[in-house]
């Protein structure tokens, strides 16, 4: 409850909404099946930009939801981005459970502990790499490809981090799944549907 109650008063600082929020994951697929209760503040009118990311302008969040919800926002309803569904490299048995147990912790850490979104310090990329790094130490080198997401893949195939289908251009081309994810009926498993 303490960590309820600090989200609720940086919630309240930053002149948002505090929402408390119960996702599932389900579905039996790799990383599915667990449940996360999250805290999450919805801020009023607030639109991205860089340089306020660098100010204390916005709370970092992890987000716990299907992947159809997800990707479903992202292909739906963010016209100008293109989706990528890469296929992690793993190395070695057990790490799949250490790397959601990394997530799981800090997931509870920022519950109990709410922190700023930083443009270069703190960002879905660099928590995904220190997360990367807790499970295969020393895995994913300090680059500015790290702060520039144009740059992530060249970094993800350099590291080895993910499978790739011939080139970086070919595996760009045939990872993006946004037409898949847009042509689901509604009734086939989504899952399928955008790996197929």
């Amino acid at each position: 409850m303490e960590g309820e109650e600090r989200a609720k008063r940086f919630a309240k600082k930053r002149g948002s909404v505090f929402v408390p929020k119960r996702s599932f994951m389900g579905g039996g697929r790799e990383g599915e099946g667990k449940e996360e209760e999250e805290s999450e503040a919805l801020c009023k009118k607030e639109k991205y930009h860089p340089v306020k990311g660098l100010f204390r302008e916005y709370e970092l969040i992890y987000v716990w939801a299907t992947e159809r919800d997800v990707i479903g926002v992202r292909t739906l309803c963010r016209k100008h981005s293109v989706t990528h569904l890469f296929k992690a490299v793993v190395l070695g048995p057990g790490n799949e459970r250490r790397m959601l147990e990394s997530y799981l912790k800090r997931t509870n850490d920022l519950a109990r502990n709410p922190e700023w979104y930083n443009t270069i310090t703190n960002t879905c990329t660099t928590n995904i790499v220190r997360h990367v790094n807790e499970v295969y130490p020393k895995r994913v080198p300090r680059a500015i490809s790290i702060l520039m997401p144009g740059l992530s893949p060249k970094m993800l195939e350099r590291a080895n981090l993910i499978e790739m289908k011939g080139t970086l251009e070919e595996t760009l081309a045939a990872c993006e799944i946004d037409e898949k994810a847009k042509s689901w009926n509604g009734e086939d498993d989504f899952g399928d549907v955008i790996r197929a």
